[in-house]
């Protein structure tokens, strides 16, 4: 048995070249899928990476990061955004915990998503849901087995070493 080396065509004109012994469908043909190919390149490298940004989080007062692994991505007027923090300061009891966005909201009762506080003082997670507050900010509500929602904050004072990890997702502002 031999063995063949495959010859692979290295343009789109060798390969219509293989299909077709007329000269001008083959050039019309190559011009066609160079196009169509450049088209898809440049579709391809239009799709937005992460960028990352620093939220403001609040809890009745600004609180402090010391870590922040926070991004956020825009394809179109749909945004998605991640928060992963450690919060370094303490904030205010009986005050709702509340992140900004990174870009503006078309509409605050589109916005969504879901997140955790991971408490460091009580060794425990507490899980909820986004909602939106502001065009421009986003507040918890704790998952509950109660017919109460509550919000994220309200039950406990935010503090060193505490944790907050979440996703949101919502239509810009045109």
């Amino acid at each position: 048995m031999t063995n063949t080396k495959l010859q692979v065509p290295s343009s789109w004109h060798e390969i219509f070249s293989l299909l077709s012994d007329d000269p001008e469908k083959v050039a019309e043909a190559a011009d066609m899928a160079e196009l169509r190919t450049r088209e898809m390149e440049e579709h391809i490298n239009a799709v937005p990476l992460w960028a990352a940004f620093t939220p403001v989080f609040v809890q009745g007062v600004t609180l402090t990061l010391s870590s922040s692994n926070c991004a956020f991505m825009q394809i179109g007027d749909l945004v998605i955004v991640t928060y992963r923090v450690v919060i370094s300061s303490t904030g205010t009891a009986n005050n709702v915990l509340t992140t900004s966005l990174p870009v503006d909201a078309a509409d605050i009762q589109k916005i969504g998503g879901s997140g955790g506080l991971s408490d460091g003082s009580a060794s425990d997670i507490v899980t909820g849901v986004a909602a939106g507050d502001t065009v421009s900010r986003v507040w918890w509500f704790k998952d509950s087995t109660t017919s109460n929602i509550r919000r994220i904050g309200n039950d406990r004072t935010i503090a060193s070493p505490d944790g907050f990890f979440g996703f949101v997702v919502y239509e810009a502002a045109a």
